[in-house]
């Protein structure tokens, strides 16, 4: 099972930060993570709280598509707290798109703006043109998410079209941008 396995490990700010394969010990810190993120109102798709019982039906379900090779996602932890996770995973609802993986990257509100977040997505990327034969990644991003836009821009990004009213936020609808990245 790759799901114990250390990708690469680094030092932010002192403190060394370490991407790995989830294991199933982490549902209580992948809890911890998405609530925060529920909290604090983030342009994610899950807006209510997580239980401990869903989160752990959530991770069982990743570990086996991970061992499936359906999915890459990888953990960042720092002292052995989970303060972030990025995920692609295998676009196979038909063969023909099989080399195309959609991105997620959610990071803990102390670790934004140090840099993570492009190392991140070197690691992800790299794991999926590996284990996944991935050569085109995807991700939509909620369009008054500037943040994020600028991001995804930053890291190569184009911007090939838009769903209007495609995200709903908190009861609202707003529209959804599709980015997408080739991998060389």
């Amino acid at each position: 099972m790759s799901s114990k396995r250390i990708i690469k490990k680094f030092k932010i700010d002192n403190e060394e930060i370490i991407l790995r394969y989830p294991k199933f010990e982490d549902g209580r810190e992948l809890l911890n993570l998405i609530n925060s993120l529920v909290e604090e109102r983030a342009f994610i798709s899950v807006q209510k709280k997580a239980s401990f019982k869903k989160e752990l039906y959530w991770l069982f379900e990743k570990i086996r598509r991970i061992d499936a090779k359906e999915d890459i996602i990888l953990v960042l932890e720092k002292e052995g707290k989970i303060r972030g996770l990025a995920e692609v995973e295998k676009f196979s609802r038909v063969i023909p798109g099989a080399h195309i993986g959609e991105l997620e990257i959610i990071l803990a509100k102390d670790m934004r703006g140090k840099g993570l977040g492009e190392k991140f997505f070197e690691v992800i990327a790299r794991e999926a043109k590996k284990k996944l034969n991935i050569r085109i990644i995807f991700i939509d991003v909620a369009k008054p998410n500037k943040t994020a836009l600028n991001f995804y821009d930053k890291l190569g990004f184009k911007m090939v079209g838009k769903i209007k009213r495609g995200f709903k936020y908190y009861g609202k609808y707003l529209d959804d941008v599709i980015l997408v990245k080739y991998l060389k």
